[in-house]
């Protein structure tokens, strides 16, 4: 994992600026050495274009704000900051006095942040991002016909750590992290395919108002942490297929999905299309515009486990949890507290039932599921027991009033 560096700079490292009037910066021309920085001097940028940037594990290069916050973009250029062909580097808007985050990129038609070609090894890290056309942060390599370099089997894109940053108001996706494709066509060349990641750690994001998923990941083969992450008001433009606050897509391995808060979205709030041994655990999901948790069909390890455990859920508009895939070897369901879903299905002798934890009668499942609590209706005296089961929210007022002001505000209009 590349570890989070501090903002102190090596003895004979070199300061280099970024040009406000041509803030295009190839690293190699300009003689930057591992170690080194790259200065935005405080003030407005049009867009910001880095490339060849080449630190190391032990020194790796910093760009940064300096002395004041920068704001990058609008004026509606298609990208507000693209890295390309880059390793071992640092891209953070950490270290001014008062302000969290020192980098701001707002105003684009497309991306906020795009991360491409052969770029590995880097922390993200203290951004803001918003109001863009696309995603705000999109990591991802598309391979070239004639750069066998970009192709899967010779790059790997490794070491990613994107952390502490604020997306909000994006058209698309607040971070699209991994290529969606498989086999693609480009120039003469047929059925490439597009590198994997591995060692990915997305932690501690505030993500608000996102057009498609809050955070999608896909293709990431070994190590994914989603960790401490807050979703708020995702899938605002109700596209189908884009709708999740935290999308975890096929081709992805080992993966901790855990301690986020998703609330309030128009579609599910965890969905997973990759189950090869995965952990879901400690998140607060509240207000899903669809399931809770949605597992999805797709073919998986049968020697691995999908463990989902000491989950809150609270008034999803469909299931809590919901299992379509039936190739992964055991599905593990302990422990989860399961408040109000609003799906409720029709049985024999006029019975209805809320669909807690649902299994379609065609869909067959090695199943694990025990001391998982089924609440039938979210109240006050309920809402005492969500806080004692999740003291990490205990303090967060603001978390708080949000779930119950959504609740009764909306049964007293009724």
């Amino acid at each position: 994992m590349l570890c989070s560096l501090s903002l102190s700079f090596p003895l004979q490292a070199k300061h280099f600026y970024v040009d406000k009037n041509n803030p295009f910066f190839d690293a190699s021309k300009q003689g930057v050495q591992p170690g080194d920085s790259i200065m935005l001097v405080a003030g407005n940028y049009p867009f910001v274009g880095l490339v060849n940037i080449r630190g190391s594990a032990q020194q790796p290069i910093l760009i940064l704000a300096q002395g004041g916050q920068v704001t990058i973009g609008g004026q509606g250029h298609h990208y507000g900051v693209s890295i390309r062909d880059c390793q071992h580097f640092r891209f953070t808007g950490k270290g001014l006095p008062g302000i969290s985050n020192g980098i701001v990129i707002t105003d684009q038609k497309n991306t906020g942040l795009g991360i491409t070609g052969t770029s590995s090894d880097y922390e993200i890290d203290h951004i803001e991002i918003s109001k863009t056309g696309f995603a705000g942060i999109q990591v991802k390599c598309d391979p070239i016909c004639d750069q066998p370099s970009t192709w899967a089997e010779n790059f790997t894109i490794k070491n990613i750590r994107i952390h502490d940053n604020f997306i909000h108001d994006t058209g698309g996706e607040g971070m699209y992290i991994g290529h969606t494709g498989h086999a693609i066509k480009q120039g003469n060349c047929k059925g490439l395919h597009p590198p994997k990641m591995s060692n990915v750690y997305i932690a501690f994001n505030t993500i608000e108002r996102t057009g498609w998923d809050g955070i999608q990941v896909t293709n990431a083969i070994e190590d994914v942490v989603i960790l401490g992450n807050q979703l708020i008001d995702f899938s605002q433009a109700k596209h189908r297929n884009h709708s999740s606050g935290i999308f975890v897509g096929e081709g992805s391995y080992n993966v901790s999905v855990s301690n986020n808060q998703v609330i309030n979205g128009n579609g599910a709030s965890l969905a997973l299309f990759s189950a090869n041994a995965m952990m879901v655990f400690n998140n607060y999901i509240s207000f899903s515009g669809a399931d809770g948790i949605y597992i999805g069909k797709r073919i998986s390890n049968p020697v691995e486990q999908l463990v989902i455990t000491g989950n809150t859920i609270v008034n999803p508009k469909d299931h809590g949890i919901i299992t379509y895939n039936s190739t992964i070897g055991l599905t593990v369901i302990r422990n989860n507290m399961i408040v109000e879903p609003q799906k409720i299905y029709e049985y024999k002798f006029k019975k209805k039932a809320r669909a807690y934890i649902m299994i379609p009668d065609h869909v067959t499942v090695r199943l694990d599921s025990v001391k998982n609590l089924k609440i039938p209706q979210l109240d006050e005296k309920v809402g005492e027991q969500i806080r004692m089961n999740n003291p990490r929210y205990a303090d967060n007022d603001k978390l708080f009033n949000f779930i119950f002001d959504k609740k009764f505000n909306a049964e007293t209009a009724d």
